[in-house]
Parts: structure tokens; sequence; C-alpha cells
């Protein structure tokens, strides 16, 4: 307490130091004009006038950049007003300041009134943004030379005779607005008129967590994406729709199964997953920050937030963009901002798609019964070659062949266990208010059935976000907002149904289904796939429900407090249900697994934040105070003996202990943290930028000597294109240097790894007895990130935009387990020992090709990482599949005995053997044919040295490339995504492409693919081995045949869209109306040596995942939408 009294009094008074000489400085600096300039342009004159008098400058740069006129000027102790009147003298521009802002605007034509008898009135309006007034905004009646313009209230007044008229309304920064008004003789004209800020300006303010910041103050490392941009591919993920369009974060969408969530790293693996603690998960994930909100317990944003609420995305890459969220932000942050009324008209919005998934299956075509037939033929021949069982050839044949009778069958079992699944989707929102309060309301549902039959996923969303100005000075926000999903998870395995005889067929004679479909020629039985469709069910219902509340108070016009709290809780019901009648339940008479998660958390964020310009000195800041509290409770239980069709705990006879090895379980904790962070922030003639950040973490996941983590940053950024040399060149529009270095953390192993666990499932003399199974760690401290980044933004021509960063993360004290001494009676413990460094360079390049009526626009990414294991106990770690992850490996390297080929004049599959020296060096190769004898008689380093390099799981660089066309109503878009050099399992060697005869017998094969040869005779230059009964020679084991190569280019998304004309849309009274076609994941382009269904990807630090190849594929959908405003 002691040290949070103490951190509190410091924090106190840092912001009465800031606050004294923010005082000291406003008395300091003067507010009179001292200019001597000669030829100088009117851009640099204005803004260094503005500089100066300590305003902001607000101005349509080609309004200033393309007036050739040149300024002599000597001016003395003169005010803003006098030296801008003297400035713009005799030039076609005039000036309004508003709230310590000059703006600068073209002066009215001047214009004769028109001598007519016709008798006018005056008509009267206000022009706001929803929030305030605007001033200066140029009203002009259609079609006339009548002109007028807003006053600093946003106020205007305009003579009009009694008729009807388009009045149109038009401001630099905002987008031009139309209304048709009928003026009466006798009526009190009143209009009021909202226009909304242009996209280029939206651009220019974004938000990066705990502030807002215009793009020229950006120093750090990150992308933003608008609600706009985030349209394309249907899915009710977030992080599903920035696949191909974002750089620096690697995303995999591991299954075509819509509850499963695509996984996503950012900048490479900064840690090591913990997948061998039931309690304990280490997840690679950003930290979420919702309207300001962190989530440090939510691993994916669409658990706390629909896709279809959100107004923008930032993710934020570098230290200087993320320290300041500490101890969670070493893996980056994700900010998400959510949709909030504007005042005007209520505006109803409603979109809605319909459409179908069908499976992909890329290269895999599966054999029908004949060509199966043929197959096991050729390979019995071979097997009986090698060993005939003491019977003739047509004996063994036809011991192990089908009878022929059984060729007329032919049953397409992809087509049988999967569907062309149906995806809806309806999102209605409604928004508006006044100036002083304003409204959001949004509602979502969200409907896919997958390819796979009993596959689907519910999900309604519901949100309300209330805006209300109490007072000039004080505003607040309200905002409730809940989830509802539910998600079913099918009965069947659509890999092992697939893998049934072509033979078999489902039903009987009279339609009655099978439940046994066949016996092969081993006799193994295959039971019917399909058969507990109708009666088993693995449901996952989650509801989420979040409230937030804020409060800000302007104490001045530089100093501002605010104070956001957030309330989340999330209930979870996992329901696994096999009846007594189907095949699964029968056993135990019906199977019944329930269980519940109660998750919620609160945490009140509260801070003080400061801008001020003095002269050519923009200074600005924050600190704040953070306090986290979250609790969890987790039952379960699981009964059997059940009355079918019945899914209660209480009508079972019997418990079961088929849920983890208990009948009953459960756990219920609570944690907590604090957290003290500062920023501050400096700008010189917005030229040059400098920003540092600290946070003090305080969290109870720790020991008490280890509970406290501290993390800064400093950055800095050149506006190269502010200075004189370069304001008015004619190619280069934007011209900006970063740098930045900092550290952030995580909080790795939350919750349990400094504690003890005992398991009770022993007995001594009888009695209950437990040992230790995990013994805690009470030194466990922060992984932390230190992290330097270098980028440059360019702009061209006011047409291309270049963004280039080059970054390099070491992250320290990963966790890892670490073997004990045997006294202890427990064999390891977990240990900040382990230590990576990531490095690359992330490109975005975006270009308008075509500006002219046909438009024409490119957005491309790309992205280059290396990985490096710095340090790991003993040096190695084991990672399945994969093999022995050493120093100086990437951690997603893959280590297995080479595959050499096929002998051509034996069909034997061929290995490599090496030998090293004492050194470990290399000093032999030689071929085998066998796995066994790569290994056979070695220990130690010569038995590493045979697991060689076969590559790596993640991408050497990937990226997208996004091209609009646009004309004439219509837009047409395509984004590719692409990922190159690395490496997949294909699992399908070991059954539906196998080498091992048996395999052949018992499974449906594939054909093999373009460029697969199976070795038949002496001589044959075959890829694959000649195949056969009951090898021992590996063929189909663990080498690098088993791992392709998943480079690839796939077509995410094509989306045709047309906006229906103006003049129809209001004349049945909308404000737009959208229609479009969409599909998604087309196509996929592979390299001729993959040979699975889909190359995507492993999902980053889960070692027992090595990517989709032959399995459950992302689906391809068709989709057809609609989009009213009115």
């Amino acid at each position: 307490m002691n040290k949070i009294l103490d951190a509190l009094r410091v924090m106190k008074l840092i912001i009465c130091l800031l606050i004294l000489s923010f005082q000291a400085n406003a008395v300091a600096f003067s507010q009179s004009i001292n200019l001597a300039e000669k030829n100088a342009s009117i851009e640099s004159v204005v803004k260094k006038i503005a500089s100066q008098g300590g305003y902001s400058l607000f101005y349509n740069i080609d309004l200033l950049r393309k007036n050739p006129s040149k300024i002599n000027l000597s001016l003395k102790n003169v005010t803003v007003e006098k030296a801008l009147q003297e400035t713009l003298l005799n030039q076609p521009l005039e000036f309004v300041i508003v709230n310590n802002t000059v703006i600068i605007k073209p002066k009215p034509p001047v214009t004769v009134p028109k001598t007519d008898t016709e008798v006018r009135k005056p008509v009267r309006g206000k022009v706001t943004d929803g929030k305030g007034p605007i001033p200066g905004v140029s009203i002009r009646v259609d079609g006339t030379d009548l002109k007028t313009m807003t006053n600093a209230n946003g106020d205007f007044t305009i003579n009009l005779a009694p008729g009807n008229y388009r009045l149109v309304f038009s401001s630099v920064g905002y987008e031009s607005k139309r209304i048709e008004k009928r003026i009466s003789a006798d009526g009190d004209e009143l209009i009021n008129v909202v226009l909304v800020p242009a996209l280029i300006q939206l651009q220019e303010a974004l938000v990066v967590g705990y502030s807002v910041k215009k793009a020229s103050e950006i120093t750090g490392a990150l992308q933003t994406f608008s609600a706009r941009q985030l349209e394309g591919v249907t899915t009710s993920n977030l992080i599903s729709q920035l696949k191909g369009k974002i750089a620096g974060m690697y995303i995999t969408e591991p299954s075509g199964d819509p509850n499963n969530k695509a996984s996503f790293v950012v900048r490479g693996q900064g840690t090591l997953p913990i997948t061998d603690n039931l309690r304990v998960t280490n997840n690679l994930n950003p930290l979420i920050v919702v309207d300001g909100i962190i989530y440090p317990d939510v691993a994916y944003p669409s658990d706390i937030v629909s896709s279809t609420d959100i107004e923008t995305v930032t993710l934020l890459k570098d230290a200087a963009s993320t320290a300041i969220f500490g101890s969670r932000a070493s893996q980056g942050v994700l900010v998400i901002t959510t949709k909030r009324g504007v005042a005007g008209n209520a505006q109803l919005n409603l979109n809605s798609s319909f459409g179908i998934s069908k499976r992909y299956l890329g290269k895999i075509e599966f054999m029908n019964s004949q060509e199966l037939y043929d197959y096991q033929r050729k390979m019995l021949l071979n097997s009986f070659s090698l060993k005939n069982e003491g019977l003739t050839q047509d004996a063994y044949l036809t011991k192990y062949l089908p009878a022929t009778s059984v060729l007329s069958n032919n049953t397409d079992w992809n087509r049988e266990l999967y569907r062309d699944g149906l995806t809806k989707t309806v999102d209605l929102s409604l928004s508006g208010g006044t100036e002083k309060t304003r409204y959001y309301f949004g509602a979502n549902n969200y409907n896919e059935q997958g390819p796979l039959k009993g596959n689907d996923l519910t999900r309604s969303s519901f949100k309300l976000n209330l805006d209300h100005n109490i007072t000039r000075k004080l505003s607040l926000n309200a905002n409730l907002s809940t989830i509802f999903d539910k998600g079913n998870a099918s009965p069947i395995s659509g890999l092992l149904g697939a893998l049934a005889l072509p033979w078999y067929v489902l039903n009987n004679d009279d339609g009655s289904p099978k439940k046994i479909i066949g016996v092969d020629a081993l006799g193994n039985t295959t039971q019917n796939p399909l058969y507990d469709l109708p009666y088993n069910s693995t449901i996952t219902k989650t509801q989420q429900v979040l409230g937030t509340f804020s409060a800000k108070y302007k104490l001045n016009n530089w100093l501002t407090l605010s104070s956001n709290n957030s309330y989340n809780t999330t209930f979870m019901n996992y329901e696994q249900y096999q009846d007594r009648l189907s095949l699964t339940g029968a056993t135990n008479k019906g199977n019944l697994i329930q269980q519940k998660t109660n998750l919620n958390s609160f945490l009140t964020s509260n801070l003080i934040s400061a801008r001020k310009q003095f002269g050519a000195h923009t200074v600005g800041g924050l600190g704040g105070f953070e306090y986290n509290r979250s609790n969890s409770e987790y039952n379960s239980l699981s009964v059997k003996n059940l009355p079918t069709g019945i899914k209660v705990p209480s009508a079972a006879a019997e418990v079961s202990t088929s849920n983890g090895g208990k009948a009953f379980r459960g756990e219920k904790f609570a944690r907590g943290s604090y957290s003290l962070f500062a920023e501050g922030n400096y700008n010189y003639q917005e030229r040059y930028f400098l920003n540092s950040s600290y946070r003090m973490d305080y969290s109870a996941n720790f020991g008490i000597d280890k509970r406290d983590g501290h993390f800064y940053s400093v950055s800095g950024a050149w506006l190269v294109s502010n200075e004189d040399i370069l304001k008015d060149h004619k190619y280069i529009s934007n011209l900006k240097l970063r740098a930045s270095y900092g550290t952030n953390g995580k909080v790795a192993g939350e919750d349990f790894l400094t504690e003890s666990f005992y398991n009770f499932g022993y007995q001594y003399g009888g009695d209950p007895a437990a040992v230790i199974n995990q013994l805690g760690n009470r030194n466990i401290t922060w992984e932390k990130a230190y992290v330097g980044n270098l980028g440059i933004d360019l702009g061209l021509f006011n047409r291309i935009t270049i963004n280039a960063d080059f970054y390099r993360k070491r992250t320290t004290d990963l966790i890892q387990r670490v073997g004990t001494s045997s006294l202890l009676g427990v064999p390891s413990q977990y240990q900040n020992i382990a230590q990576l460094m990531n490095h690359g360079v992330e490109i975005l390049l975006s270009t308008k090709n075509l500006t002219g009526k046909f438009k024409w626009e490119t957005g491309f990414n790309i992205t280059f990482n290396t990985n490096k294991v710095e340090k790991l106990y003993n040096g190695v770690l084991s990672r399945g599949n994969a093999g022995l992850i050493k120093e100086g490996d990437d951690i997603a390297s893959v280590h297995a005995v080479k595959w050499l080929g096929v002998d051509a004049q034996t069909g034997k599959p061929q290995f490599e053997q090496v030998t090293i020296d004492a050194q470990n060096k290399i000093t032999g190769r030689k071929i085998v044919n066998s796995l066994d004898e790569a290994t056979a008689g070695l220990t130690g380093a010569a038995l590493n040295a045979q697991y060689q390099l076969a590559g790596n799981m993640t991408p050497k660089y990937y990226g997208g490339l996004l091209n609009t066309f646009s004309y004439n109503g219509f837009e047409l878009s395509v984004l590719l995504n692409f990922s190159a050099n690395y490496v997949v399992y294909n699992n399908s060697r070991g059954s539906y492409f196998s080498a091992e005869g048996n395999n052949i017998l018992k499974n449906n094969q594939v054909k093999p693919g373009n460029g697969q040869v199976v070795w038949e005779k002496p001589g044959d230059q075959a890829t694959e081995p000649m195949p056969f009964r009951t090898r021992t020679d590996g063929a189909d084991g663990p080498s690098s045949r088993l791992w392709e190569d998943a480079s690839h280019i796939r077509v995410r998304n094509v989306r045709l869209a047309y906006s229906l004309p103006e003049k129809l849309i209001n004349a049945v009274k909308l404000k737009r109306a959208n229609i479009y076609l969409s599909g998604d994941n087309l196509f996929v382009f592979t390299k001729k040596s993959f040979y699975g269904a889909d190359p995507e990807g492993v999902v980053a630090g889960n070692e027992n995942n090595y990517g989709v190849s032959a399995g459950y594929g992302a689906s391809r959908k068709y989709l057809l939408g609609l989009q009213l405003t009115f």
C-alpha cells in the first residue's frame, strides 16, 4: 500500500508541475507578429503568422500552393488579424478565426443582384458537424448566383422568394451536401444541416489508444482501417477481414468451421507456447483496446465487439505506439473504435446478404470404385511378389480384393458428408440526435452453415451508444453491447468419413440407415459416418454483456480530465451429448458433459490530458491511473446412462469419468492489477516531433517481489516535406522519417505458474492421497520485449503513397519448462529462461492509377520476417512432428530425416544419413532405404544430426494486393493474399495417399496429382515409392517427405457493387442504395509439389497444428448483398 501511495503522490506532483509549466509558458509568449519576407509564397507566410500567434491553421492545400503570387512583407508588433489582412491584400482569399483556428478560404464571387419584382424573405439556418458549428460553409442556390456563408456560430441567412430550391452546402474538409427545400410565403423557414467530414480528413485523425493524434504527429508504426475498408470477405471474425490488407500481422484460418477463429501474430512469434498445462495458456495475440478500454483477458476482438459496429481499427506495432500499454503489449495492440451517433436527422442503415458456402478441395480428387479397385490390384501384385503367404496369385488377389459386383456402387463420400451451407447476414443501425445528445443503435444477425453437415454458427449482437453534452465543458458517454453466439460442432468426422471405401453404401434396401456400412479385406469395420448426425450434438453457447461509462471535462481549451469505466461479463455453456441410440453413445447408454464458465471484469481508467501551442512550439501529454479486477468460475460434470433425447444431468443413472478422468471438476479465481502511466509529446512548426512514454504495472499474477513492471519508449519524427525547400515541390507531396525504441511486456502464464498444485487422483493405504503436479515459482516475472523501429512515409504526385518500416524485436525472460533436482520429487518447473529475436521489413504501397471518370486504385503490402531462437533451456525445445528446435533456429523451423526420393530400379524409398565429426560438422552423406536405418544405433549429437532442416512453418514473406476499379456507379474490387517459402504437414501420406498397402485396402485413396508418379517397374522416374503391404521402411513416416512447400496465392475476395443513381434513390426517399455480388476463396494457386486441399499455414505457437493441408480448409462462398440508407 505504501508503494501505491508513493506512486500516487509522485503522479500528483508531476501533474501540478505540468500545469504550472503551461501557465508560466503562457505568460512568456507574446501574441504579436514580427515578419520580414521577400519573394515568399503565400503558404509559407500564412504558416509563420499562425505559428507565431499560437493559432492552428486550416486550409485547402491546393488553394495556397497553386497561387503563384509572391509576398514582400515587413511587419513589426502587429496583431494576427492585421498580419493576415496585409498578407491576403489583393488576393482572391479571405480568412476567419474561430476558437484559435485560422481558416483560409476563397473569397465569394461578387454577384450583381437581379432586378425583379419578386418579394424575397430571409431564410435562416445552422450548419454543424454533429458536434459543433462549422464556420465558413458556403451555401449556394443551385442554378443561380445566390450565395452566402455561415458565421463563426455556423448560422446563415439567405433571402429567397417563395418556391422550390436546391441548396448546396460545401466547406473545406467536409463532403458537400444538397438538399431540396420548398420556401412558402408565410412560413418561418429554418434549415439545419449536418456535414460529414471528408474521408481524407477522417484519415488525418488517428486513434492510438489513450489519445487521438493527427497523422503528421505519428512517430511510431501503425496501420488504420475504416469500416469501408473492412468490407469484402463475409465473416463474423474481424481478423479474417484484415487478412491480405494488413502488414506485419500473419493471419491463418485453421479450418472451414465457422466457429474456429483466425489465428494471428504480430511481427513474428515473440513468446513460447505453454501447451502441457491444463490451466495455463500463453496466447500470442495482441492486446485488445475498444473505445479506450483495454481488455487484457480477451484473446480475439470478435469476443468483445461485433465487426458490424466497428468504425475504425488500428494496429499498433512498435514500442512508440504500444509502450504506454505496458505489460500486455509485447505482441502489439489492436485499437478499435465503435460507431457513434452524429447530430442531425435520424439515419437508418440496412445491410443484408445471402449466399452459400462450399467445401474447397483444391488438388484433392478421390478415386471412384473402379479406380480404387485397379489401384488395390496393382498394390497386391507388388505385395505378392515380396511375400505370397503360400498362396497362388489368383488366391492372393481373391483373398484381399472385393468382389467385382460391388463396383456398381460408387458413393461420393465428399458429397454425402458435405453440403452447400447457407450464409445469411442482416445488419441494422439507427443513428442521429442533436448537438446535445447523439445516439447509435446497431443490431446484427449472422448465420453461417459450414460445408460439413451439422456444423454451423449463429451470432446475434446489439449495441447502444449514447453521447450527451451536459455543458460546453462536460460530456458523458454510455455504451451497452451484447453478443449471443451459438456454435455447433459436427458430430461426424469429415476426414475419417471421406476415407470410407467408395463401394460402401449408406442405407439398407428399405432406405433405413446402416450402422455398419462395410468390412474391408483386413476385417476392419467401418461405421456409418452419418448415423449419429440426428442424435448427437456438441453445442457451445456464449453470452457476452459489456457496459461502459465515460465522462470528459474540459478544464480549459488545453487541459481535459476524463474517466472511462467498463464492466464485462461472459457466460459460456458447453454441452456434448451422445444419445444412447447413436453409435458413439451406445457403450455408455448415452453420455452428457456440461461445462459452465462465468467470467467478469471491471476496469477504470482515469486520465488528465493536455495540449497547448506556444508560437511555433506545441506541447502535449497525458497522465493516467488504471485499476483492473477480473474473476473466473468454472464448473463441469459428466454423466452417462440417460434416456434417449434427455439432456438433463439429473436424468442420468450414473456419473462418468470421461471428463478429464473426473465426474466433477471446477475452479474459481480472481486477479487484479493497477497501472500508472504518462506520455509527453512535442512538435516544432509541424516539422520536428518528439514523443516519450512510461508505464508502471503492478500485477497479482506474480510473487510479491516481482509484481511491478516498468516500460518506456522514446520516439521522434521529421516531417521533411514541411521544410521550406520541399513545400512547393512538384513531385514530393509528403516525406516523413520516423524512429523509435522502447520496451513493453507480457504477463505470460497468468494466474497459476507462481503456485504449486496437487493431483488428488491417488491413494495411499486405501486413503486419498495427492502428489504435486506443478511446482510453483514465486520468481516468475514479466516477459519483456525490446523493440526498435525505423520508418519512412513518402508521398509522390499526390497519387502514390509508400510506407516502409524496419524493425528489430528481442523478447527476453520467456517462460519455459525447466527440469529440477530429483530430490524435489517434481520433475520440472516453469522459469523465465528463453529468448527470441524477430527482425523484418514491412512495406505498404497505395496508388491512384487512374483518376478520371474511370478510377483505378491499388493497395499492396508485403512483410518479411526472420525469427531466431537465441536462448533455450538446455539449448533445445521439442515441437512434436516438427522435431527439436535448437538455439540459432527459427522457432517455427522443421527438422526431419531428409527424404531423397525413390530408387528408380527397386521402387524403394531413399533417405539421407549423415556422419559428423567431433565439432558436429557434417563429414559424410549416404543413401539408405529405410527411416530406421537412418537413425539406427545413433545417440546424442549423431542422432540429432539426422534431423535436418526441412523448412519453416511460417512464411519468409506474406502480404496482399487489392485492386479497385470504379466507373459510373459500378465498383469492382479484387483482393489477393499470398505467402511464400514455408511448409505444412501433409497428413494424407499416412491415410489416403499412402504407400502402405494395408491403408490402401481399408481407406479410399486420392488420385496422384500432376507431377506425382507412383513407381511400377524398374527404370521409372517416380516420385512415390512402390506400394505394398506391411512395409517397415518408414515411407509414410515422419520424414521431410511429409512436409510440402505451401507457397501460394489466394483469390481471397472478388466483389462487384453497383450504386443506384442519385435521381432514382431520391425518388424513393433513399440516401443510398447499393447491390453487390461477392465471392470468397475463389481460387488458390500453389506449387506443383503441394498436393493438399488447402495450403493455409500453422497456428502460430501451437505445436500440434501443422497447417490445413489435406484437412477441412476455408470454404468457398458466393453471396448477394444489399445496402440501403434511409
